[in-house]
């Protein structure tokens, strides 16, 4: 399996953060995984979308939330994602 780690980031906002990661990528194996926790390499999985196989081109979100201080990240596996949308609310 290889697997693409997209940059991890910390929430210093001084509030709880809800992220919503969106992204396009071809049917087959591919899974997006997100992270968060209190470590800086964050390891604990919050979301994933692990879609079925199929044909085409496939649009999918990963939703979480990060405490204050905590870590976060995506990442995938097998296959080329594009990331269309990352937005945080706080």
């Amino acid at each position: 399996v290889q697997t693409c780690a997209l940059p991890i980031y910390q929430n210093t906002s001084g509030k709880m953060l809800y992220v919503s990661v969106m992204c396009s990528f071809t049917f087959g194996t591919t899974t997006i995984t997100a992270y968060c926790d209190s470590s800086s390499t964050p390891t604990t999985v919050v979301s994933q979308q692990a879609p079925a196989y199929g044909s085409g081109t496939m649009v999918t979100n990963v939703f979480f939330l990060v405490p204050v201080g905590y870590y976060y990240k995506c990442s995938y596996s097998n296959g080329t994602v594009a990331i269309t949308h990352w937005i945080e609310w706080s």
